[in-house]
């Protein structure tokens, strides 16, 4: 259960912003009819699979472009508003509903991938997880949306995600998910550091709920996670890509942003990105259609222009960090 259309529409703002343009009623209205009929069929108690909730897909993604439409678009705003009031009563429900995929409603493949899901799972990844939502309220609480309980559901979200961390030589841990069956094994390996899963998504996520909210142990939190996966060995990363999704230019951009919202410098965070900056410059493949191929492991290179996956998303990273000031596409990803 979701629309498939929260980046298409951000887009079309952003680029119309750029070019003094107003996007039509009838472009807004084919994310909010699709989005009300969505809500109007939501469990009202959760127990749903994250990309019903996720940035990607869900609620969290449709939600930051209706945030954007909702500056000139009163039926835009009502919507958001509906759309915030959900996840917040999602946020107050117990396992396994709210955020929860209840036991046995995992799907074939996500079995296949992971077998503990069986018996009920919450995701904790920036881009299919709880760190979606908690940055969505955290934008809607600036941007002054009149809703009710934001700040009680970001501290829920928070709560589980430091309920879920895992205590390492370099600090807390976020892994990718948490399970009702409190018997099983825990993840294996590190988690990666990147945007849509790992310490650095949940962190900005994090931030983005401290800035808004004011709550300075939430700062405290977000600089543990981000300097835990920046100063732990390489090979714990799991960074093996140019691109954005799991890649460097996530990663750069990500901290990029991070760093703009500390109030006091951070060297290791400063290192950390003049490196990765410098191992994402030096990726770039004269011999490549876009320059840069998106990896994954056990996997031939693939050549694409795509945003998560491919040479657009390297693109505008490399321009973000040449104008910071106009760097308003991550908008669509919440990273900003």
């Amino acid at each position: 259960m979701h629309v498939k259309s929260p980046v298409t529409g951000d887009v079309l703002h952003l680029l119309a912003a750029k070019v003094g343009e107003v996007v039509s009623a009838g472009q807004v209205l084919a994310t909010i009819a699709p989005t009300r009929t969505v809500l109007e069929h939501t469990p009202a108690d959760g127990g749903v699979f994250p990309e019903s909730y996720d940035a990607v897909y869900g609620f969290a993604g449709i939600g930051r472009y209706l945030l954007r439409a909702a500056e000139d678009n009163p039926e835009a705003a009502a919507v958001l508003r509906e759309l915030l009031t959900t996840l917040v009563r999602w946020s107050r429900k117990p396992p396994p509903e709210g955020f929860w995929t209840p036991p046995g409603k995992a799907r074939a493949f996500e079995l296949e991938d992971l077998p503990e899901k069986l018996y009920g799972y919450l995701t904790l990844g920036l881009a299919h997880g709880i760190p979606g939502p908690l940055a969505l309220l955290a934008l809607a609480h600036e941007a002054r949306v009149g809703v009710d309980g934001l700040h009680d559901a970001a501290q829920a979200l928070v709560t589980e995600l430091q309920s879920a961390m895992r205590v390492t030589p370099w600090g807390p841990d976020v892994p990718y998910h948490r399970f009702l069956a409190t018997d099983l094994a825990p993840q294996a390996s590190l988690s990666r550091a990147a945007w849509c899963y790992g310490n650095p998504g949940v962190a900005r996520a994090v931030q983005l709920a401290a800035r808004a909210f004011g709550e300075a142990e939430w700062f405290r939190l977000a600089d543990s996670l981000m300097i835990s996966a920046l100063t732990r060995p390489e090979e714990f990363r799991q960074v093996i890509s140019p691109t954005f999704c799991h890649g460097e230019a996530g990663l750069v951009q990500l901290l990029a942003r991070f760093l703009s919202d500390r109030s006091e410098p951070e060297p290791r965070l400063e290192q950390a990105l003049a490196s990765r900056v410098s191992r994402l410059i030096e990726s770039f493949d004269e011999n490549a259609p876009f320059g840069y191929r998106n990896l994954e492991r056990g996997e031939a290179p693939t050549d694409s222009p795509g945003l998560l996956s491919g040479a657009a998303g390297v693109a505008l990273t490399l321009l973000s960090l040449t104008d910071p000031a106009d760097a308003d596409w991550d908008e669509v990803l919440l990273v900003s």
